[in-house]
């Protein structure tokens, strides 16, 4: 009876380690747990076309990740150009959306995604911002990622290049 115990308790145990996140997770033999969780790995996205914010949308409070389609509908819609082809829906089931919002602006502005990572407890964006000309009004530069939702992470860096 005791061994029976004993089994179930190192079973239970077991299993419920192997449901942890990766924060719970031991550090792999050759690093400590401080570098492991700071170990970077790439991530791959699909940048998100054919969306606008939404008219009357205070940008400073649409979240850098969304994950939820109520969310995501509350903040963007497909433009009109973008109605009559082909866009990509986030399926939110299986994906995290990284919204990415700069100031409205005079000039041409260009935000091109260069390079996202993932440690135990953050992702890291790296993106290039490139200025051009006055223009003739005013635009609001945004970049939409989507991102499997198994690289989600609580917090979101964001660094910027400018050109």
């Amino acid at each position: 009876m005791k061994k029976n115990i004993c089994f179930s308790a190192l079973a239970a145990a077991a299993m419920l380690g192997a449901c942890g996140n990766d924060a719970a997770r031991p550090a792999p033999a050759d690093t400590t747990r401080d570098e492991w969780q700071m170990m970077e790995t790439s991530v791959p996205y699909e940048a998100l076309m054919g969306y606008a914010v939404r008219n009357g949308v205070r940008t400073d409070s649409i979240p850098t990740l969304i994950r939820s389609e109520e969310e995501f509908d509350r903040y963007f819609q497909k433009t009109a150009a973008s109605k009559s082809a082909t866009v990509t829906r986030p399926d939110f089931g299986k994906s995290v959306v990284i919204a990415i919002i700069l100031d409205e602006t005079g000039i041409e502005t260009d935000l091109e995604p260069k390079e996202l990572t993932a440690t135990a407890t953050d992702l890291a964006l790296k993106s290039t911002v490139t200025l051009g000309k006055a223009a003739t009004g005013t635009m609001q530069p945004f970049l939409l990622l989507m991102v499997d939702r198994n690289h989600d992470r609580p917090r979101l860096q964001t660094t910027f290049e400018m050109k």
